[in-house]
Formats: C-alpha cells, structure tokens, sequence
C-alpha cells in the first residue's frame, strides 16, 4: 500500500481519505495479529470502496476478496466514505 505526502497532510486536519482508512485498518488488523493472532484471522476488512460499488453497481463490483470465505469470519469491516 502507497500512501502519499498529500495523504499524510490529511492526518492532522482529521479528514481521512479513502487511503488513509484502508491503511490505518491494515495497520490496526496487522497489530492484533502479532498480539491475538486467532482474533485476527476471524476479522476480515473489506476495501474501502467496495460499498460505493455495491451502492451503485452490483453487477460490476470488482472480486477483490474472492479468496475469502466471508461466511467463516466472525467480523467483517465494511468502511463507508460518506463523501
């Protein structure tokens, strides 16, 4: 994952972009994984822009988690950019 000067500028004004979030989730999930390792492989985080694809376009909504068996996991994180 790439994050860029722009994206960090948006740290301190608090208004996260979409890259920030799927970023900060990865870090959150990677930090549990090294303390609660069986926690974590219950979470699954979904791409932040996998809502506004559902909302608008099922049909063509890209297969980015096709490897997941989402009906195993015990939490799913759906991020919703309200922008």
């Amino acid at each position: 994952m790439r994050l860029t000067k722009s994206d960090l500028d948006r740290i301190s004004t608090r208004w996260l972009n979409d890259n920030l979030v799927e970023f900060l989730l990865k870090l959150w999930h990677y930090e549990l994984s090294c303390d609660k390792l069986q926690l974590a492989n219950q979470i699954h985080i979904f791409n932040p822009f996998l809502y506004q694809k559902l909302s608008t376009e099922y049909q063509n909504t890209p297969r980015w988690d096709r490897k997941v068996d989402i009906f195993k996991m015990k939490f799913l994180i759906v991020p919703i950019n309200e922008w």
